[in-house]
């Protein structure tokens, strides 16, 4: 799913963030299925977890402080609890990656991911996908007004 074109302040930078986040997810998860298809695990592991949680992070720091712009602000009660509810979300995408890499840290293995925890990332990447769904929704909803809205959180 692309992030909609809007026109506010910051909205090349989180369309360049979204791409960005995407693309990452997209790289990963094909290095995931070759090192499925040659029998392991991968070749990523760890390292390269715990910088995508860091930039995570950032990017959610990034949102909460400029990405829905009047979302927070907005005198529509409906808006204001869809944006906190994000904002929720964030939290929660944040603790579960975390513990992931907790997890993976725990098993020893840091430099492929071990098969369990690969399945559980594979549903955090649609969580995320789906949260990335939901804000892009929110963002068409305050640049173009309900009528033009339709909240469809499924994948693309």
């Amino acid at each position: 799913m692309a992030t909609p074109e809007l026109k506010f302040p910051f909205a090349r930078e989180l369309k360049e963030q979204h791409d960005a986040l995407r693309a990452t997810v997209r790289w990963f998860r094909s290095e995931v299925e070759q090192g499925r298809s040659n029998g392991s695990g991968g070749p990523v592991g760890d390292a390269f977890l715990r910088l995508f949680h860091e930039q995570l992070v950032k990017h959610f720091r990034f949102e909460e402080l400029h990405g829905f712009e009047g979302g927070s602000g907005s005198n529509d009660p409906e808006i204001q609890g869809w944006t906190l509810e994000l904002f929720r979300q964030h939290h929660d995408l944040e603790e579960r990656l975390g513990a992931l890499i907790a997890r993976l840290e725990e098993s020893g293995s840091v430099r492929e991911i071990p098969a369990p925890l690969l399945t559980e990332l594979d549903a955090f990447f649609a969580a995320l996908r789906r949260h990335d769904a939901e804000e892009n929704a929110l963002l068409s909803w305050i640049s173009r007004g309900p009528a033009d809205f339709a909240r469809d959180t499924e994948e693309p």
